[in-house]
């Protein structure tokens, strides 16, 4: 039957955890007792969406050139999708080649859905605790502890900030007047200066905002790098230091929140709530 747009956007809901998600079983009912799992019976049904082989050696762009990759991957493809085996050292993987499939896809929740890679340097930068990497059930759990920050009544309370925050850097931009302002870059310095000040309950100064991006950058850069040696000149040395002097600034700001919700004081942002938050046990985030 032909692939429709509903599922396969079913397809890569479950897909985007690299490997299909499995479901529980009872052992009880099973003639194996060391089977943990079956493949999911909705996914099971679908028809597989066409294999694209890719040279062993040419998935090697995927890392660092993942633009041109995706292109020669679909190209000749009209489809909605496709997937790409595992190889030496790569997961497999689906690739959407619909746009509206794309937003279909990540409408949705994705509950239950996390990412695994074995990319050493993306799993090293982001850290085996990173909410994008634990997985199930501990991933539910931990969403839970976060959801109330971002609560319609916690995003009322922080628009004062935001609504600051804009309307300075609007009027900086209108105040450059004939030279103008690199779209860009504006609106690359407004984004992280929102997250970091919304996020840290503070205001920074234009020096701090381009510090602390700084360092972002070369975090992010780091992701795909390779190869994977950690020397000050190899951009995943540069992207391991980066993230230490981030970690840095947020394990200042959030011990900073501790010490005055301790003492009874308010602290305002994201990391107000999220310092605060307990389970039904009572038990805190932790900083790592």
């Amino acid at each position: 039957s032909p692939l429709t747009a509903t599922s396969a956007a079913g397809i890569v809901r479950a897909e985007l955890t690299i490997d299909r998600p499995t479901i529980a079983t009872n052992s009880s009912n099973s003639s194996n007792s060391d089977q943990q799992g079956s493949a999911c019976p909705f996914l099971a049904s679908l028809p597989s969406p066409p294999l694209v082989k890719v040279p062993w050696h040419k998935r090697f762009q995927q890392l660092f050139a993942p633009q041109q990759f995706q292109a020669a991957v679909l190209a000749g493809h009209s489809g909605s999708m496709v997937q790409v085996p595992k190889q030496i050292g790569f997961t497999n993987f689906v690739m959407p080649n619909d746009p509206e499939l794309v937003r279909e896809a990540f409408a949705g929740e994705l509950s239950g859905t996390t990412l695994q890679s074995n990319i050493e340097s993306f799993v090293n930068l982001m850290g085996e605790h990173s909410l994008v990497l634990v997985q199930e059930p501990r991933h539910k759990y931990l969403r839970g502890l976060l959801q109330p920050a971002f609560s319609g009544s916690a995003i009322a309370g922080y628009l004062p900030a935001i609504q600051q925050l804009v309307t300075r850097h609007l009027a900086e931009w209108e105040a450059a007047g004939p030279a103008g302002v690199q779209g860009y870059d504006g609106l690359k310095l407004l984004t992280y200066e929102f997250i970091i000040s919304i996020t840290l309950g503070r205001a920074y100064s234009r020096q701090e905002v381009l510090s602390l991006s700084e360092h972002y950058k070369h975090w992010t850069l780091g992701f795909l790098a390779w190869p994977w040696l950690d020397l000050p000149f190899t951009p995943f040395g540069r992207a391991v230091r980066a993230k230490q002097a981030l970690l840095a600034h947020f394990q200042e700001a959030v011990s900073a929140a501790r010490a005055k919700l301790a003492a009874g004081q308010q602290v305002p942002g994201i990391i107000g709530i999220l310092a605060a938050a307990v389970d039904e046990e009572g038990n805190t985030l932790t900083d790592l």
